[in-house]
Formats: structure tokens, sequence, C-alpha cells
């Protein structure tokens, strides 16, 4: 089974569990490619992620721009996805990934772990001016809603 059938079958499966039966436990994936385990919580919006920036690799086209030790800021960083491709693709790079949510920055610090001081995850939220901001939900409490946060004042 490719890595692309594993991520579709995990989700195929989510989908027709009952919602009152949802596991959103830690659980971790063995990508072809990368050279640590991914960690995702089960039955959430993780997995469709995984999909678009680990296995599709939508931010390849970015490659060509970045030169080994490069500084990234990953602002909204979620479960570290973006970071982890970041960090495995580009010899030397620093990453700040920041992330407002408490429960996705658990989750990226455990992604972002094995490499070391090249990746600092920081709990924080960007915005225009310096003021006391919330993470506000837009259908978090839904399947998928992992992804569907927003801060404001």
């Amino acid at each position: 089974m490719s890595i692309v059938d594993g991520v579709y079958s995990l989700y195929a499966h989510r989908a027709v569990r009952p919602a009152a039966a949802w596991d959103r436990s830690l659980a971790r994936l063995a990508l072809t490619g990368y050279p640590h385990p991914f960690w995702y919580r089960r039955n959430t919006s993780d997995i469709e992620i995984i999909h678009q920036v680990l296995v599709r690799q939508e931010y390849a086209a970015a490659l060509d721009d970045l030169t080994a030790g490069a500084s990234i800021v990953d602002c909204g960083a979620n479960i570290g996805a973006s970071a982890f491709f970041f960090l495995s693709r580009i010899p030397g790079c620093h990453v700040l990934a920041v992330e407002p949510d408490p429960d996705n920055e658990e989750v990226c610090r455990r992604n972002l772990l094995p490499f070391g001081d090249r990746a600092v995850v920081v709990r924080a939220a960007i915005w225009s001016r310096r003021q006391a901001l919330r993470v506000a939900a837009q259908g978090a409490a839904l399947p998928g809603g992992e992804c569907a946060l927003r801060v404001e004042p």
C-alpha cells in the first residue's frame, strides 16, 4: 500500500465512524522520503493536512526560492506539517512555528522536536498591533475543525 492509499484509507475509515465514537488520540505515520515519523490526531482534519503538505507537497515550488540555512516563519503552523516539510527538504534551515491553539501547538511541538534547535515552536498569534487576542473557533467543534480557527481581539 502506498502512503497515498494509506492516507485515503485512514480518511475513509474516519468518515464511517459515528461521531460519538471518535477517537482523537495521537498516532504516527512513517512517511516515505521524510527522516522522522509524523504525529497526527485520529479522526481530525490532520490527515487532510498531511495529504496536502507532505504527500502532495503543495509547498514544493517554494523550495526553488529557499537556500540552505534559510530562516522561515510559519504563522498559523497548525500541527507543523509545513515546518516539517521545509526542515526535511532544506539543509540547515531554521523554522519559527507560531501557533495560537494549544492543542495544535502540542502536536506541532512533537512533530518538530526531532529537528532540535532548527525548530522553535511558540504559542502565539500574529496581529497588526500589540494587543490581547483570543482563539475563536470557526466550527472547531465539528469534525475537521482543527484547522478552522482564527484569532481575534
